[in-house]
Order: structure tokens, then sequence, then C-alpha cells
């Protein structure tokens, strides 16, 4: 629940000391100077409220097409409505997976890149090292359990378009490097 600008300015107030120099009568300066802080305070609560609610593909609203652009979906400028726009995302995102490593090296092929799909054991949270696939020991703590490295930038596209195509297709968390 949202708090006001008068709960703001109220609950400072309650915590300063009380005597003359600590004027905590009304239209006082002090009441005032808390009061503009708790219009700040109030107005960036509701902001932060608002922008908890974009952060999910469910709620969003202003933010659908960041939402839509991250999952592949078709441009903002489709003849859709809203709420179809929105249960196409909807049900994008109970599907978007973490592809295989063979997709994920046949969809490169077939754009005429090589890589190499490089898989981690997960970190365990709080244990600042863990053993990498390869058994190479590894310091820091990471949610990335995959990672793409590109060998061969010769392919039919550009790099950065490829790039992109890859980024669409697997989730944020995954890293994309290339190995010149």
């Amino acid at each position: 629940m949202a708090h006001t600008s008068e709960q703001y300015r109220d609950a400072a107030l309650a915590m300063l000391p009380r005597g003359p120099a600590w004027n905590h009568a009304p239209k006082s300066v002090m009441w005032q100077f808390w009061y503009a802080i708790g219009v700040i305070f109030a107005i960036l609560e509701s902001d932060l409220a608002k922008l908890d609610t974009e952060t999910r593909a469910r709620e969003t609203n202003e933010l659908l097409p960041e939402w839509e652009q991250d999952y592949g979906l078709p441009s903002i400028y489709n003849a859709d409505t809203f709420d179809a726009r929105k249960q196409a995302l909807i049900a994008k995102t109970a599907k978007k997976q973490v592809p295989t490593p063979a997709y994920l090296k046949q969809f490169s092929a077939d754009m005429g890149y090589t890589i190499d799909v490089i898989q981690h054991k997960p970190f365990c949270c709080g244990d600042p090292t863990s053993q990498c696939g390869d058994g190479v020991s590894e310091i820091g703590l990471t949610r990335s359990m995959l990672g793409i490295k590109v060998t061969n930038v010769t392919g039919n596209i550009p790099l950065s378009y490829f790039v992109q195509e890859i980024n669409r297709i697997v989730p944020a968390h995954v890293y994309v490097g290339v190995d010149n």
C-alpha cells in the first residue's frame, strides 16, 4: 500500500528531537521541509510500484514492446489489439526454455557459423568456487549455466545480426561470446 506525503512527513517529524529549535508546528519551516520530502518519497514509491509491475509479463503495460522484442514476437506496429499482444506474450513466456546444445549448433550451422556450446555446472550460492564443466576451477557466483562461443566468424550473415538472432532464442542469462 502506497504511503502519502503526509505519512512520510509525520514519520520524519516523529524521529526528530523536541524543543524550540525543532519546531513541529503545522506550517513551520521544518513541517514544510518534511512535507516536501514526503511528496518526493510518495512519488518515488508509486514509480517503484509501477516498475515492479512492469517486470512481470502478465502485468506489463508500458514495457510490452520490450517484452515482445525479448521474446521475438512481431513488431509493435502489427494490427493486433493490446490484449491479443499481451496474451501472445504470456503464451510465449510460458514456452521459452533454454534450447539444447544440438539445436543451437544446427541453428548456427544453418546461418554459416560454427559455435561451441559451453555448459557449466551450476554455482552453489555462497560458494565462490566450483567446478566448471571442463574441470577448471572458476571464481565467482553466476546463474549462467550455458555459454555460446562463436569460433567461425565467416557466416552467411553479419556477425552482429547472428548474435542478435541467437539472443532472441536463448534466455537473457546465456552469454554469447566471440572467439577471434
